[in-house]
């Protein structure tokens, strides 16, 4: 048997190097017929400079493989068989036929002196490319197994040209995306739960445990779940995700201030959603080459572990600034609650109430706490009519209620949702500190009256000023002091008997300012009008006794006396 099977002749006026296209005719004995085409490279005489082997030196994913939609650099060996001892300086030229391939640089140095039976790689960087690579190209969007046919043209000192071929496989890629883990990065109450009604932000997390790496991966999240009031941020950007690496996605919504790095998705639970109803959703990844995964998880909705309590509470006003509760103020509550759970609870609101007697009435009774987070304290903002921020609630306390007296509340709390929390507290009550006491007397304006403690007889109206020093120690203002004056001695008539003091702070001193239905008292200058008769003794002691009530009904009695000339 022969060694070959046809004998090819060559024409001696053919040129080296070219390609020659052969069709071969196939008859069997059924004399069935087919044509074979193939091509066989014509080398000038003497020269078999070819094709040994490439290695994909860098791409897109760097899985080392050649994949849809990435540009590849491609370093690739030739063999010099040919017949001398050497070529000098050879240079390569790449190209193809195929139509999902773009050449980016697609020529390449094999360096100065190749000796027979030696190989070298193509260095591009003669040619705006680097020397890690002999050819770079971009391959199109095409199915794994796709072949890409690549025709190299060689050139060397002397004129030596020849041509040779190779073809590359596009694979699947190496990278493969898996769930990594959620959380639950932000939630209405804060628990890092998913409770019925609320509005959750998601954090994922994804894996690459493949080989390659997956660039510019980007997600979508869905549910079928009827759980789900609405789906408010679904696409998130996760970038690349290197073989081995776990990233993180964002939120990515462009136009939407909302949709930051600091979450996934976002999604919003229906209210009423009993708590152990499980949520499916479904991942569905790609990264630039337009490879996708898609990955289901599924998410728990929990019950609320919110625990609010009373924590404190500070009186904010009362009429006399004393911080103190006494009988028949007006009080103005500032109340603090405590957030003792786990869960946070949003849009408190509280409303308090008694069945105490020692309480006139609740006037402001309804608060707005806002949000507590787990061990979070806040004070109330009163939401009645006229009500403000400045304090939580607003009661009147009873006539006769004094020190050791303790007035008894309910405090009934609810959130957003309509959890209920109640609790209970007590405040205790105080005598009013402030101490009114007899500085001195003096006449106004009267003749023959300038001492002090004295009054002239015989005198039909003399208008004196009592002088008082409230004696306690800050806070313990006196607010509204209104006086009345009376005597029991028969030698005194008392024309203009009430006066008002002006208010007064704890170590002030004010005399009184006469508001008696005498037109004499329209002047304020005096705080009473009376006149001794003659039946009095000189030197004779007058006994008077101011009676005083402040705005809140406290009250004290001054005895003093003044001397007859």
């Amino acid at each position: 048997m022969s060694d070959y099977s046809y004998e090819i002749k060559i024409s001696g006026e053919a040129e080296a190097p070219a390609t020659l296209k052969l069709t071969l005719d196939v008859t069997d004995s059924g004399l069935g017929r087919d044509t074979v085409t193939f091509t066989l490279d014509l080398l000038e005489a003497g020269q078999q400079v070819k094709y040994s082997k490439s290695m994909v030196s860098f791409d897109d994913n760097r899985d080392g493989a050649v994949n849809k939609n990435e540009t590849v650099g491609l370093t690739v060996w030739i063999r010099n068989d040919a017949r001398g001892e050497w070529i000098d300086n050879v240079k390569g030229v790449f190209t193809t036929q195929d139509e999902a391939v773009e050449i980016k640089v697609g020529q390449a140095d094999f360096g100065g002196r190749l000796y027979r039976g030696e190989e070298a790689y193509g260095d591009s960087t003669a040619h705006g490319g680097g020397p890690n690579y002999s050819v770079s190209f971009h391959v199109g969007d095409v199915e794994p197994g796709h072949i890409i046919d690549f025709e190299l043209e060689l050139f060397w000192d002397g004129g030596g040209r020849t041509k040779t071929r190779f073809q590359v496989e596009v694979k699947a890629t190496g990278a493969h995306l898996a769930l990594d883990r959620t959380i639950v990065i932000k939630d209405d109450n804060d628990d890092e739960t998913i409770n019925t009604g609320e509005d959750v932000s998601l954090q994922v997390w994804v894996k690459n445990d493949g080989t390659g790496d997956a660039n510019g991966v980007t997600g979508d999240v869905s549910t079928t779940s009827d759980a789900v009031e609405q789906m408010i941020f679904t696409h998130a950007d996760f970038g690349v995700i290197s073989a081995g690496d776990t990233v993180e996605g964002a939120c990515d919504h462009p136009g939407e201030n909302e949709c930051t790095a600091s979450f996934t998705f976002r999604f919003k639970v229906k209210e009423n959603t009993p708590a152990g109803t499980k949520i499916p959703f479904q991942l569905d990844l790609a990264d630039d080459q337009g490879n996708q995964w898609g990955i289901p998880f599924e998410k728990t909705v929990e019950k609320h572990k919110g625990d609010l309590r009373f924590e404190r509470a500070v009186v904010y006003k009362d009429d006399n600034d004393d911080e103190l509760i006494s009988q028949n103020e007006t009080i103005q509550l500032n109340l603090a609650v405590k957030n003792h759970g786990t869960s946070r609870a949003d849009s408190v609101t509280a409303v308090l109430s008694t069945q105490d007697q020692d309480v006139q009435k609740i006037t402001k009774p309804n608060a707005d706490f806002h949000t507590l987070g787990s061990n979070d304290i806040e004070y109330g903002d009163n939401t009645d009519p006229g009500g403000t921020a400045s304090y939580s609630f607003e009661f009147v306390v009873a006539d006769g209620v004094g020190t050791g007296d303790t007035l008894d509340f309910l405090l009934t709390m609810h959130d957003e949702h309509m959890n209920e929390w109640t609790d209970t507290f007590s405040l205790e009550a105080a005598d009013h500190p402030g101490n009114p006491i007899m500085d001195r007397t003096e006449c106004y304006q009267t003749d023959g009256c300038s001492m002090t403690g004295h009054i002239p007889r015989n005198t039909s109206s003399v208008k004196i000023r009592v002088w008082l020093t409230n004696s306690c120690t800050n806070p313990c203002r006196l607010d509204g002091l209104r006086g009345t004056l009376t005597s029991s001695s028969s030698h005194v008539n008392i024309h203009a008997r009430q006066a008002d003091w002006p208010t007064m702070a704890g170590g002030d001193t004010e005399y009184g300012r006469c508001y008696h239905v005498d037109p004499s008292c329209t002047t304020s200058g005096f705080s009473f009008i009376l006149n001794v008769f003659d039946t009095a003794s000189s030197g004779e002691s007058i006994p008077f006794d101011l009676e005083l009530m402040d705005e809140t009904r406290n009250k004290w009695t001054i005895r003093f006396y003044l001397v007859v000339d």
